[in-house]
């Protein structure tokens, strides 16, 4: 199981893998910048299985934490959209969609958070990530975390890259937490 294994975040198989993953997946997608993080995020789920590189495609099958993922690259290609009726339309398919996908997995990704690729949530269950708020590549979440604000107004977290969220998390204010860092189980931070 390569699920806790990260001393080689940043460098190594995985990385190489999604390399090439992406360059034979991607003319499958419509949507141009987070299709190449979306690809990343469904071949994070088959390496930590030990699947092969082309069983990715059949990942959202077999795991429904994968479904908000999917749903929050589609709807923050939507919001990112200069061509105002196209984005209209796009986000009247889009808000239906991203409702339905929280109600069945109790995941609630905002389309304005700014999560890099591949983004991993290893169980359905009471997540919350909220909008702006920035989470670096190759992040890892369990159930039952919150990643936001106390109120309006307020700056957001800062999540670094390879960052490990155990269960029960809670990430609340202007926190910035650096690269590489795990097991923030049951843990609350906030200024």
């Amino acid at each position: 199981n390569n699920g806790g294994d990260w001393s080689n975040c940043g460098k190594g198989a995985l990385f190489k893998r999604t390399r090439r993953a992406t360059n034979r997946i991607c003319l499958l997608l419509p949507f141009e910048g987070d299709k190449v993080m979306l690809v990343d995020d469904l071949d994070v789920y088959a390496y930590r299985k030990g699947w092969p590189r082309w069983t990715s495609v059949f990942v959202p099958v077999f795991y429904p934490a994968t479904w908000p993922i999917i749903v929050y690259r589609f709807g923050s290609w939507v919001v990112r959209l200069r061509l105002r009726p196209l984005k209209w339309f796009l986000y009247l398919l889009y808000f239906p969609l991203k409702r339905v996908t929280e109600i069945l997995t109790t995941i609630e990704i905002s389309e304005y958070a700014q999560i890099g690729e591949g983004f991993f949530v290893a169980h359905v269950g009471s997540i919350v990530i909220s909008h702006q708020t920035r989470i670096g590549r190759h992040a890892s979440i369990h159930q039952g975390v919150t990643i936001g604000v106390i109120g309006d107004g307020e700056k957001m977290p800062e999540i670094g890259e390879c960052v490990y969220f155990g269960a029960g998390a809670k990430i609340i204010g202007p926190v910035k937490i650096g690269n590489k860092c795990g097991d923030w189980s049951k843990r609350c931070c906030y200024t």
